[in-house]
């Protein structure tokens, strides 16, 4: 068996993630993430949370005067999906 020093056991940076870096507004690592639960780590939380931030904004689109049938081309979904986004007012 071979044996890893410690500087190739730790060799990748940790460059945190996209969503952490999104939701406090700059580059941070793992551990200083705003989550409580690393979002890899769950199942379907990388999606949800796209989701809830694509629906965040059609609803300031849509209080910005924007139409539903322009919300649903320019987001490239239906018209349904709009509406379930309006509903959900975060």
């Amino acid at each position: 068996m071979m044996e890893m020093k410690d500087s190739q056991a730790y060799s990748r940076e940790d460059s945190g993630c996209a969503f952490a870096t999104e939701q406090i507004g700059h580059q941070s690592n793992c551990l200083h993430c705003p989550f409580m639960r690393c979002i890899y780590d769950k199942p379907g939380a990388r999606r949800r949370f796209t989701k809830d931030e694509r629906d965040e904004e059609i609803r300031k689109l849509r209080k910005e005067g924007k139409l539903p049938e322009e919300l649903a081309a320019l987001y490239r979904v239906g018209i349904r999906t709009i509406q379930r986004a309006l509903r959900r007012e975060g």
